[in-house]
């Protein structure tokens, strides 16, 4: 497959954050981003990324529990990424999350 594409064997996941950081801070320098999360992996990474990127104060993510989500889903999501933000340590991702209820609150 190597050989018919006329591609290398040079890609590593390390390889591809180090790349796609460094071409976020390029873009988006000291720009503020707001960031819509679903609660999959996709947005996750997104996130984890655009942190690298951008830093806590330019990044704010948020999180609508629009009353379609799985039964217990909204609280599983919530733990997730309370360990993502336990993993990104002090800095961690500022995280807003809105309810169908109204009520919106801070994590």
């Amino acid at each position: 497959m190597v050989g018919i594409c006329g591609c290398s064997q040079n890609w590593t996941p390390d390889s591809f954050v180090e790349t796609t950081v460094a071409e976020l801070k390029q873009k988006l320098g000291d720009d503020r981003v707001i960031l819509g999360l679903s609660g999959g992996v996709d947005s996750t990474v997104a996130a984890m990324l655009l942190h690298r990127a951008v830093g806590k104060k330019n990044l704010t993510c948020i999180f609508v529990d629009n009353g379609l989500l799985r039964k217990d889903e909204y609280k599983t999501v919530l733990e997730n990424y309370k360990r993502v933000r336990t993993e990104c340590g002090r800095s961690g991702i500022r995280r807003f999350v809105f309810r169908t209820s109204g009520r919106c609150h801070r994590t």
